[in-house]
């Protein structure tokens, strides 16, 4: 896992954490961020008046050097609950790190894990119980390296997305990057 390097490469700090983890690498140079930021920026869906990336830039920065070992897609998710089990859902697929945007679309997590319970009495029937998250600020609240929430308290910090400056595609909804 790696930290971000300033206060506004959560995007590219999440970005390098998710293809040390697909790829096996441990990459962790301010270098190797500092270049994550700059292309993802180059790619996002908009221009903004901040230093912040969007989805979009992230999902091209996690296809793009993950070179062929992932097909990520940043999915808006209007049900919390979906998006929440779309997580999941991924997870077990893929066995990689999943993108979330939390904080009303102002930070970036990487989600790397979840818990389950299983129904002994019918093996079909499973309950989500919290995942395994990690915040690149590098703080205990921020998650660091990762912790374990509760549904309950992932719900908490995984908000609607909000853009201040302009209208944009995931406005109000839950995003996902996945595979």
């Amino acid at each position: 896992m790696v930290r971000q390097y300033t206060n506004y490469w959560c995007v590219p700090a999440a970005t390098q954490s998710m293809v040390n983890l697909v790829r096996g690498t441990s990459n962790r140079t301010y270098v190797t961020q500092k270049y994550y930021y700059k292309l993802t920026r180059q790619h996002n869906r908009y221009t903004y008046a901040t230093k912040g990336n969007d989805p979009q830039g992230w999902e091209w920065s996690l296809d793009h050097f993950m070179r062929g070992d992932a097909n990520y897609t940043a999915r808006a998710f209007t049900d919390k609950t979906k998006a929440i089990n779309a997580i999941a859902d991924a997870l077990r697929r893929t066995r990689h790190p999943v993108g979330v945007t939390v904080r009303g679309g102002t930070h970036a997590w990487v989600v790397l894990g979840y818990r389950m319970s299983q129904n002994l009495e019918d093996p079909d029937k499973r309950t989500l119980l919290g995942l395994y998250v990690s915040g690149p600020l590098g703080t205990s609240a921020d998650r660091w390296p990762y912790r374990y929430l509760t549904v309950s308290q992932f719900r908490d910090v995984f908000t609607r997305y909000h853009e201040w400056q302009k209208r944009v595609i995931w406005e109000g909804k839950w995003v996902v990057i996945s595979e």
